[in-house]
Formats: C-alpha cells, sequence, structure tokens
C-alpha cells in the first residue's frame, strides 16, 4: 500500500467539507488543528467522520463511527524515539479485550478495495532491517552516537546564530500566546491542562476567570500564576480546551505545518 499514490493536502488548513468521507487515526483534530471555530464548522458538513483511536476526546463525541485500537502492550510493533536512536522490537505482553490493531484494520481495507499488502511479519522484519545491533541493543543505522558532534552542516561545521530574524510583530500591544507542550499531558491524551498561566505583574489574580481574545475567537480559563513568564505573555499548554479557538491556519512557509506561534491576544476579566 506504500507504492499506492493519492492526492496529499496540508493538514494545517484542511478544506473537510470538500470530503464526504474523514478517516482520523489516532489524532484530535477539533483540539489540536489550529482554528478550532473553522475545523468544527467543516466537520459538521462530513457526512461519514470516523474515528479510529485509543482515547475519547473531542473528535470522537463527533464521530459517526469510533473503532477501538489495541495499546502498544496489546500488539507487534517497533519502536523508535525522536530523543535517542535505539529502534525497539515491542511484542504483545497483553491481549485485548476489545481493539483492532493498525495493521489488522489497514490488511481489511486492503482487501475490500482491492490493494496488495503483505503480511504483519513482513512489514516488521522490513522496519527491522533499518537497524543495527551493537551492545544487545538495535539502533538505527546511519546516525551519530551524538548529533554534530563531528559539527554542523555549515561552511566551517560551526552553529550559524541568524543575523537577522523577520518579525513584524506589533510589539506595544496586545500579548504573545505561548502554547508549548504540557509536562503532565501528551498532546489532548492523558492529563490535559485547563489554566492560562500570566506573570503576577500583569495583576491578575489567581483563580480569576479570563477571557482570552485573538482575531480567530476566544477561550475563558482560570488564571494561574507563574514568574517564568514574560509580562507581555501569556501561556495555555497544548491540549487545554478551546486554546486553537484563539490560533489562525497559517501555514509555514517551510513545510507547510500549522504555525501555532504567530497569534497575539487580548486579556479581559470575565
Amino acid at each position: 500500500p506504500f507504492m499506492t499514490k493519492a492526492a496529499r493536502v496540508s493538514v494545517g488548513n484542511v478544506d473537510f467539507p470538500k470530503y464526504r468521507t474523514v478517516f482520523v487515526q489516532g489524532a484530535n483534530p477539533l483540539n489540536q488543528m489550529p482554528d478550532t471555530t473553522r475545523v468544527m464548522s467543516g466537520i459538521d458538513k462530513v457526512e461519514n467522520l470516523i474515528y479510529f483511536g485509543l482515547y475519547e476526546n473531542e473528535t470522537s463525541e463527533k464521530a459517526s463511527l469510533v473503532i477501538p485500537a489495541k495499546s502498544f502492550l496489546e500488539k507487534e510493533d517497533i519502536r523508535a524515539s525522536y530523543g535517542h536512536n535505539a529502534l525497539q522490537r515491542m511484542p504483545v505482553v497483553q491481549e485485548s479485550r476489545f481493539g483492532i490493531s493498525e495493521y489488522a484494520l489497514t490488511e481489511m481495507l486492503c482487501k475490500a478495495f482491492d490493494v496488495i499488502i503483505d503480511s504483519e511479519q513482513y512489514y516488521l522484519d522490513h522496519f527491522t532491517a533499518f537497524g543495527k545491533k551493537h551492545d544487545a541493543q538495535t539502533f538505527v543505522k546511519g546516525r551519530q552516537k551524538i548529533p554534530y558532534a563531528n559539527g554542523f552542516e555549515t561552511d566551517d561545521e560551526m552553529f550559524e546564530f541568524l543575523d537577522e530574524v523577520d518579525f513584524d510583530f506589533d510589539l506595544e500591544n496586545d500579548l504573545f500566546l505561548i502554547t508549548s507542550k504540557s509536562a503532565k499531558s501528551l498532546n489532548s491524551q492523558f492529563g490535559r491542562e485547563k489554566n492560562v498561566y500570566v506573570h503576577p505583574q500583569m495583576g491578575y489574580l489567581e483563580g480569576q476567570r479570563l477571557r482570552i481574545i485573538s482575531k480567530n475567537g476566544s477561550v475563558e480559563l482560570e488564571a494561574v500564576h507563574d514568574e517564568r513568564l514574560r509580562p507581555d505573555s501569556v501561556l495555555i499548554y497544548s491540549g487545554t480546551e478551546g486554546v486553537n479557538n484563539l490560533t489562525t491556519s497559517k501555514l509555514s512557509y517551510d513545510g507547510d505545518n500549522a504555525a501555532y506561534q504567530e497569534n497575539k491576544v487580548k486579556v479581559e476579566i470575565c
């Protein structure tokens, strides 16, 4: 199925009403995609919204069909990481009472649509072959043990700082919106945050209900003080319900990705 050619669109500003069926796998566009109001309006026009995943969320609540997935403990898999170069085979350690694996669902769909697919073991072996054993562990081939230990990809192999930054924000008005990841959650899974974090110098009280407003929309959250912030910024962690009411569907110049930090907001007491 990897060789099957299909049209691709940028996820950051996809036009949902163009599609009769939308299949969401392990994601939550009604929380994680920018400009939630636009996304909600578009998904409301989709005839068949199918959600395949582990957790109930804003998107699964809207779906006309929910397919429960297996967890990583309930299926054979391969695990890699952003933080290290290890490549690990993950065996089944417990049986699933319900749910279906990604491969099993893909196999059924491929058969239904007459698409050729190999066995699950074939794909496990295929991706395992990208690793090489060393001291009882498997590491991805061709990666440095310490990234950039031999220098950076510049003329003099030294890290190059930008001399100029293309920055056209109004620094006198409104506040910067920071939407970084939380240590308590994974995107919109697990212990999601429920607050807006502000510097005490801004004058808002802990627990005070604040309305945060952007050109795109608004959200109401309780204030929590955080002295790490600058007084010209507010922090709402990714995954907080309603945070992407505030963000736009702008795409990055390189890669056509969502530009979550390109927004300024106003704050008022509810």
